[in-house]
């Protein structure tokens, strides 16, 4: 009973292990993308909102940005479209991040009468430009590029697949509680303070 006992602890303690380096790694990837450069391409993406402003990211916030990049005539972008308004009117979502859903190709009247874009709060904006679509070419609609606060690129995701989109919010909420919206790791192991 007792070697049961030690080989159940030892799976225990191997499991904890486990789960800190992983911890530990999502932390350096996410620290190597920012000093690899990513900030300048994230820097070089604007469009226009359905109000009229033009966005320049990176913005100044303390968020993360989601910019989904779709179509009228693909029916995986209204999909996608569909899903991510869901998760956008959520509570939390507007303390985590800001969603943009920016519209390739088509005119203005054409897609907005799509979706229902007669809300002026809707996150709808177009005429994407910038050279981080020269470095992050579209290679299927939909295409949901992730930022973090910094402009730093967290994720960029070619096409849609059903609850993809929440599940990409809870890894963001995941990694907010590890490491902070700048993607910096928030704690040291060995006695280290929270910084």
């Amino acid at each position: 009973m007792s070697a049961l006992l030690r080989q159940v602890r030892y799976y225990q303690i191997t499991l904890i292990i486990a789960a800190v380096l992983l911890v530990i790694w999502q932390a350096s990837v996410i620290n190597s993308k920012e000093s690899g450069g990513s900030s300048a391409a994230a820097s070089e993406l604007s469009f226009t909102t359905n109000t009229g402003a033009l966005i320049t990211l990176p913005a100044t916030t303390n968020k993360y940005t989601v910019v989904i990049f779709w179509k009228v005539s693909s029916e995986r972008s209204l999909q996608l479209v569909s899903e991510a308004l869901l998760v956008y009117k959520k509570p939390e979502f507007d303390t985590l991040a800001t969603l943009y859903l920016v519209d390739f190709f088509d005119s203005l009247p054409i897609a907005r009468s799509a979706v229902d874009f007669d809300n002026p709060d809707l996150p709808f904006a177009h005429s994407p430009k910038g050279g981080f679509l020269d470095r992050n070419p579209i290679r299927s609609l939909p295409c949901t590029a992730v930022f973090a606060a910094n402009g730093s690129v967290v994720e960029v995701i070619d096409g849609y697949q059903e609850g993809r989109m929440a599940e990409t919010v809870n890894r963001l909420e995941m990694l907010n509680r590890m490491t902070g919206k700048q993607g910096k790791f928030q704690f040291q192991f060995g006695g280290g303070d929270r910084k």
